[in-house]
């Protein structure tokens, strides 16, 4: 039971991060189409920070591979459980009374 939940949460885990990845390759677009004419701010807990163009793509940048990073971790474990599971599965079956 344990197994299944904690597969259910990797899967949540890499919901969230394809979200994630999401909103900030759409934010970056939008970054990168600045002309410079416009002001951009980066927000940092209760207030916004004025930042450069270039700072703000190079932090989304770094979201990306943490993201990206974070997914790989997901999916490694969910494949882990996941194998785990089938084995624990199989052993049940083998210790089930045949008939």
């Amino acid at each position: 039971m344990a197994t299944v939940e904690q597969v259910r949460q990797c899967d949540r885990q890499l919901q969230l991060g394809q979200n994630q990845e999401k909103k900030t390759r759409l934010v970056l677009e939008q970054v990168q189409a600045n002309t410079g004419e416009s002001k951009m701010f980066r927000s940092m807990g209760r207030m916004f920070v004025l930042c450069s163009g270039e700072e703000l793509a190079r932090d989304l940048n770094a979201d990306l591979s943490r993201i990206s990073t974070e997914a790989a971790k997901s999916t490694e474990m969910k494949t882990v459980l996941e194998r785990k599971r089938e084995e624990l599965a199989k052993q049940l079956q083998d210790l089930a009374p045949q008939q």
